[in-house]
Order: C-alpha cells, then sequence, then structure tokens
C-alpha cells in the first residue's frame, strides 16, 4: 500500500506476500529505503493522537508534539527535511498546504481510521501531487468499510480535563453489489497543560466501497474537520532555563480613553490568552478507482477537492496618526477609540487569514508485458486557488471583534481615512501543477534481481496578485498609498513558473532468502513558497497599481534541487527483521522557514547549499511467543556549504555550520508484550542536541521521552474488538524543548516550545 491507487496495485504486485511483518516492524522488499507502520502501532497510541507520533520511531525520523494529545500542531523531519519539503497524503491526497506548502500534523485524520502509514525516506512516489516533495513521503492509508456489519463507541477521559468520544458504524455489504460503507465522528477537547485557553476539535468521516468484478472498485471518502485552539507561548532560551511554565496571561487590562489627552495601550494586554487563537475548517473528497481494461492493461483514476480555511491571531499597537490609517486623504488621522482625538495608540486584532480551494486528479495506466515486467504511466493535475489575507478589526472588551479578524463576511474592518482598511496582506495566489511521470519495473534472475527505473516531470506555474503595497526588503507590510511611504511597491501581478525533469534508479538483489541489498538514487525539487515569491528586493519606478512585474524587483531565490543516495542491506526471517542504510543528500539552494510567533507568520530564508549524510538502522525480533521487541537508531552529518546573504553586501557567516533542527542521533525503542488478554507496551526515544540557529550559537538540549499502555482485551455479545486502554506519556516526567522556531542567530531570538509533561489517559472501546 501506499500513496495513490496507481502506486497501490504496483507495490502489491511487485512485492507479492513477501511484505509481512514481524512484531513492530515490517518487513520491505522496495530497491529504496522505506518503513511501513501498521495498525499494531497505531492502535496502542493515545487515541485522537496524531499519526506522526506513531510514525516517531522510525529510524531519520523526528517528530516534535506540541502537545500529549497531538491537537496542537508539531514539526516532522525526515534525514534534516522539514515538513514543507515532504509529501504527506491521505489516501494520495495532498495534505501539505498549496498555500505554504506546510503540513498541519494534528489535521490528518483519527487514528482509529488509519490502516498503515508509509515512509519513503529521501525519495518521492513518482506521482505525489506537490512541487515540493524533495525529501520523501509520508503516505497514509485509511481502512476500507467492513464487510460485516459492525458499531463501536469510545470514550476517553485523561489529565488536562481531556474528554473525547469517538464512534464508528459500518453498514457491512449491502445487496447484490456487495457495496459498504462507514460512518465515523469524534470530538475532543481538553484544557492546554500550561497556561489559559484550550484544544477543541471535532472531525466527522465517512466512505462508500463499491467492489467491481476482479480487483475492480470504486471509492468515495468523505471528511470535514473543525478545530478551535488557543496557542502556547513561545519561550524564549532564557524563559525556558528560569520559567518553563510561563504562558499568556489571564489578565486584559482596559486601556485609558481621555479626549485630549495621548492614551498609550497596556503593554501588558500583548500576552492576553484570547489574542491568540487558531481556528480552522477543512472538507475534503477523496475519490478512489481501478478498472482492468484488458488481462494486461490496468485504468486508476484518484479525483479528490479539498477546502481549508484557518487563521492564526495576534495583535499590533497602531498610532491613530499612522499613514496607512491616513491612506490617500488629507486627514490627520483615525478616531480608533472614539475619544474624539488622534493623539492615542490603539491595540487592534489581525490574523494571518488563509483560505483555499484545491482540485487534484491522479491517473495511471499500468500494462504488464509478463508478470515480472511492468511499465505505469501517471499523470497528476492539481489546481488550487488560494486567499492570504491579514484584515484588523477592533477588540472590544477583550475580544476581537473575530477570530478571523476583519475579514468580510466574519468580522469589521477597521476603515481609513481614504475609504479603505487597515490590513497587513492581503494576496491571491493561483497554483497550477502538471505533472507527467513514468517507472519501469522489472524482476530477474528468479525474483532475487529488481530494477526500478522512473522518471517525474513537474510542470508548476504560480499566479501571484497583491492587493496592497508592499515595503522593500519584505513580503508582509502592507498600505493603501505611498504618501509619505517611497520605499513601498504599488499592487502588483507576478507569474512564475518552474519545470524540472527528475529521475530515480533502485535496485536489490537477495543473494539468499533471508538477505537483501538494495540501492537507490532520486532527484527532488520544491519550488520556492510564497511568503519568498512575494518580498519586494526593488522599487518599480511608474509602475501602475496592478501592473505584471518582472522577477528583477522581487528576491532572487532559485528552486531548491535535491539529490538523494541509498544504500542499504536487509536481514529478514521468521522471527527478525532488520536493516541498515547509509544515505546521503546534496541540496543546492536550500530554503529554511520557521514559524514567527509574533506574527504568527512563516519567515523564509535561503541558506545555500547543503551535504547530507547519515546512517539509519532497526530491528525487530518476536524472541518470545507474545513478546515484540523493536530498536531504531539514526546518524546524522550535517554541513551547510555557503554563508547566508543578509543584505545586499552582507553575508552571516554560517558556511562550515551544521544545520537547525537537525540532531546527530536519536534512538528509539519499544517492547511490547502479550499475556493471555493483556497486553503491556513501553517504548522510548531520545534526541540529540539540536541547533536552533543557523549560526550555530544556540541549541536545544537532548531529551528522553518514555510513554507506556496497557490494554485489556475482551468480548461484547460474543465478538472481539472491545478493550479497556491505558496510556501515559512522558512517564517519567521529563522537561524538555519540543518544537524550535529557528533563527537566524540568537540575537535574532530563537523560541522555544516546552513539551507535555506526563499525561495519563483511559479509553474504553465497545465494539461490535
Amino acid at each position: 500500500s501506499a500513496q495513490s491507487t496507481g502506486t497501490q496495485v504496483g507495490e502489491i504486485v511487485i512485492t507479492g506476500p513477501r511484505g509481512a511483518a514481524v512484531g513492530l516492524i515490517a518487513a520491505e522488499q522496495a530497491p529504496k529505503q522505506r518503513a511501513t507502520i501498521g495498525e499494531a502501532v497505531i492502535q496502542r497510541a493515545a487515541p485522537g493522537q496524531t499519526p506522526m507520533a506513531s510514525a516517531n520511531l522510525v529510524p531519520g525520523l523526528n517528530f516534535t508534539n506540541n502537545d500529549a494529545y497531538g491537537s496542537s500542531g508539531g514539526t516532522i523531519r525526515i534525514h534534516g527535511f522539514d515538513g514543507t519539503r515532504l509529501a504527506v497524503t491521505l489516501d494520495g491526497v495532498q495534505l501539505n498546504s498549496a498555500v505554504s506548502n506546510l503540513v498541519f500534523t494534528s489535521d490528518i485524520i483519527d487514528p482509529e481510521l488509519i490502516q498503515q502509514i508509509n515512509v519513503n525516506l529521501g525519495s518521492t512516489d513518482i506521482d505525489s501531487a506537490t512541487p515540493s516533495a524533495s525529501g520523501g513521503t509520508v503516505n497514509v492509508v485509511t481502512v476500507r468499510p467492513s464487510e460485516r456489519f459492525g458499531a463501536m463507541v469510545q470514550p476517553s477521559v485523561g489529565s488536562s480535563d481531556y474528554r473525547r468520544l469517538f464512534g464508528r458504524i459500518d453498514t457491512g455489504a449491502i445487496g447484490p453489489t456487495g457495496a459498504r460503507a462507514f460512518v465515523a465522528a469524534s470530538h475532543q477537547q481538553y484544557d492546554k497543560f500550561k497556561g489559559p485557553g484550550g484544544i477543541e476539535k471535532s472531525e466527522f468521516n465517512g466512505r462508500v466501497f463499491q467492489p467491481l468484478k476482479g480487483d475492480d472498485f470504486v471509492s468515495l471518502a468523505a471528511r470535514y474537520l473543525r478545530t478551535r485552539n488557543y496557542f502556547y507561548r513561545a519561550l524564549t532560551r532564557t524563559d525556558y532555563r528560569t520559567a518553563p511554565d510561563l504562558d499568556l496571561s489571564t489578565t486584559y487590562l482596559a486601556p485609558t480613553v481621555r479626549p485630549g489627552l495621548a492614551d498609550v495601550e497596556p503593554a501588558a494586554n500583548a500576552s492576553y490568552f484570547a489574542f491568540s487563537r487558531n481556528p480552522s475548517n477543512t472538507g475534503t473528497l477523496r475519490g478512489q478507482s481501478s478498472f482492468a481494461l484488458s488481462d494486461r492493461l490496468r485504468l486508476t483514476v484518484d479525483p479528490s477537492f479539498a477546502y481549508t480555511r484557518g487563521a492564526g491571531g495576534s495583535t499590533l499597537v497602531t498610532p491613530e496618526t499612522d499613514a496607512r490609517l491616513r491612506g490617500a486623504s488629507a486627514a490627520p488621522g483615525v478616531d480608533l477609540n472614539g475619544d474624539g482625538d488622534v493623539l492615542d495608540s490603539v491595540r487592534l486584532y489581525t490574523t494571518s487569514f488563509a483560505e483555499s480551494s484545491r482540485y487534484s486528479l491522479t491517473g495511471s495506466l499500468i500494462y504488464d508485458f509478463n508478470a515480472d515486467h511492468r511499465v505505469r504511466i501517471a499523470y497528476t493535475g492539481d489546481y488550487t486557488r488560494g486567499l492570504q489575507r491579514s484584515a484588523v478589526t477592533n477588540i472590544v472588551g477583550g475580544e476581537p471583534g473575530s477570530v478571523y479578524g476583519g475579514i468580510t463576511g466574519y468580522g469589521p474592518k477597521v476603515r481609513t481615512a481614504d475609504g479603505s482598511y487597515l490590513r497587513t496582506r492581503d494576496r491571491v495566489s493561483k497554483a497550477l501543477l502538471n505533472q507527467v511521470s513514468a517507472e519501469y519495473r522489472a524482476e530477474f534472475l528468479e525474483d532475487r534481481l529488481s530494477v526500478t527505473a522512473g522518471v517525474r516531470a513537474p510542470f508548476f506555474k504560480r499566479d501571484l496578485v497583491q492587493g496592497c503595497y508592499s515595503a522593500v526588503g519584505t513580503a508582509e507590510t502592507c498600505t493603501t498609498q505611498t504618501t509619505g511611504l517611497a520605499a513601498f511597491l504599488p499592487p502588483y501581478r507576478r507569474e512564475v513558473k518552474y519545470d524540472r525533469l527528475l529521475p530515480n534508479l533502485g535496485v536489490s538483489w537477495r543473494p539468499g532468502e533471508r538477505h537483501q541489498l538494495f540501492a537507490s538514487y532520486s532527484e527532488g525539487f520544491s519550488a520556492p513558497n510564497l511568503n519568498i515569491l512575494y518580498t519586494v528586493a526593488a522599487l518599480a519606478p511608474g509602475a501602475k497599481a496592478g501592473e505584471e512585474l518582472g522577477d528583477q524587483y522581487f528576491a532572487a531565490v532559485r528552486p531548491e534541487l535535491a539529490f538523494n543516495y541509498n544504500f542499504g542491506y536487509r536481514f529478514q526471517t521468521g522471527r527478525t527483521l532488520a536493516s541498515v542504510t547509509l544515505w546521503k543528500t546534496d541540496f543546492k539552494n536550500r530554503i529554511v522557514t520557521a514559524f514567527d510567533p509574533v506574527s504568527t507568520l512563516n519567515v523564509s530564508r535561503n541558506v545555500g547549499d547543503a551535504s547530507l549524510w547519515g546512517v539509519d538502522a532497526e530491528a525487530g525480533v518476536s524472541p518470545l511467543a507474545g513478546l515484540d521487541l523493536y530498536l531504531s537508531a539514526s546518524y546524522a552529518r550535517t554541513k551547510v556549504l555557503s554563508d547566508l546573504q543578509t543584505g545586499a553586501t552582507s553575508f552571516l557567516r554560517i558556511a562550515g555550520n551544521e544545520l537547525v533542527d537537525t540532531p546527530q542521533w536519536t534512538v528509539g525503542g519499544r517492547a511490547q508484550y502479550r499475556l493471555d488478554r493483556f497486553t503491556l507496551g513501553v517504548q522510548a526515544k531520545w534526541v540529540d542536541t539540536r541547533w536552533a540557529t543557523d549560526a550555530n550559537d544556540q541549541t536545544a538540549p537532548a531529551y528522553t521521552v518514555v510513554d507506556a499502555d496497557l490494554r485489556y482485551d475482551f468480548k461484547l455479545f460474543g465478538r472481539d474488538g472491545s478493550h479497556l486502554q491505558l496510556n501515559v506519556q512522558n512517564l517519567f516526567d521529563e522537561d524538555y524543548v519540543s518544537t524550535i522556531n529557528t533563527a537566524r542567530n540568537a540575537a535574532a531570538n530563537p523560541t522555544f516550545y516546552v513539551g507535555a509533561p506526563r499525561t495519563v489517559m483511559l479509553t474504553l472501546r465497545a465494539a461490535y
């Protein structure tokens, strides 16, 4: 199983029945580095947890979680690649934001609906529907509806007043066609583990599956997700050392409003918790189908649609005489607080609002010359229209006019003197990807030698529209006019195009039934994200508002290129599975993106070329009946090859440094023992020191987190599938840094999120 229906067909036929599992590790046959996480691991994790937590023991992959229940987001890295370089998919539907390429790990799907997670480290599938999959893929495959009628309800309670309820109903096969379906829903809410505010998430899923003749089928799945979260406060390194429990404030100070006097907004209100919200709504439709056109030719078609709306809140203090408020008028300013003067500075609420609609289609033609030789030709089309706006709204009594700010249809705008409105971002973008790919797979010498050769050719275009005046050197500052603001570029249009021919080659050799050697080479490509493409480098004298401008007025950032090499060995028997892989990646034009908790925006910088290499190893063994042991380890060395340009003629000396947020060592393991109806599992992961800055002058310390789970299985009405499960995360209450918001150097103030303390939860599953 893998990303799209076409890829699944290829994997199933080529690997055949050899994809068995021993305990917590699955046998792999592909001629590239890959790992598969099955239900045995996923269903032992805390219910409601992001599936990325279940993948955290895979060597070479490091996931940091912002809370114990997975709904506050987190960061995933594979061999130094962050989420913007990884294609994360759900049944072939791209989960990376089409606007920013970011992966929102809290928004994937309820883990009870996951069949398996397939991770390709360093290489991508040939039909990956993204222009930014240079570092690998994480493919989440959901379960099919059961052929048998069934129902399940699963309540959970836990620390931080955690409450969750999940339910699912399967229709079973219906009528002569054998069509079957399921519907599922969940709701969870809990308090932040520190500070005020809470996390709330509701999710609805459904899938209809219609088997046809032979292996043919059509399927349609739907999903709706609604989240209403409060942010945690990001800490400086000093804060983390001296006050790790520091978070947002519960106190709101009413500002003074005095006619004829210059009122100043209380500075303490900047950290008031009600101003740090993160609402989002997501809906998807996912189609899959497979048809045998003849004994040798198969067609797969996967259409999809996704809608996303989200925002991250923050505030700004604005003088009533601000040029953006005066606009093109001759007025001295705008009275924001209604005291009859324009002498004051007033706090206003703003959000990084984003809304997108995405249409995708992936199709494959698969032709079998015979049982050992196969050709696949694939096409991927992906179109997205996205809005990125940040309209300002008023604050009344400590509450914003809308959690989405002053966006039309949501909240009141702050009007300027010239009849416009105050905003800090106003973009409309369209992204179009047309990609063709081809792949040849073959088995030789009685299936001992396997060869896979392919090529992927993405043709990617972005149409960019900036709706306000932009400051030189930034992508975000907006105004409505140029009076007194000579360093601003008027609203503009821009078009950028990228294309690249990306080959890949994999070879595996089985000298014996238990042994396999493999090697692979692949090239990856990542187009610059929107923040970089909107960054203004120079003015355009005489340019008119709305005019199309050329590349010479914008930051010169080229697409990233990654050249990936894998050399590995696998040992596979009935009781033991093990692998070791030597990998190397050469980067060209590497881009680093980090979240800025002050602006709630993602800021990007180009750090030039880099070289990475390392070794990943894992082993699973079942020495006794009921006992499964798993151990993984990863070593990575990274090196930046060029200095970071910070201005027209200025550079930050970082050549020779290591990459940010990439630990040299990670070690993980899990032991699981089943005795009669009881199953006990304990797992741990140690993460080495990580650099927080490009200059390598500030770090996040190493840490170890241990989790444990205990399950008692029982029958309900004579049917299996019910259990009582206890999960304890961070068993020894380790104090540690989870996610890092990296920066150029210590002076640029990188920030950190604190990992969740010991967390206990209890779950009852009643299934029939």
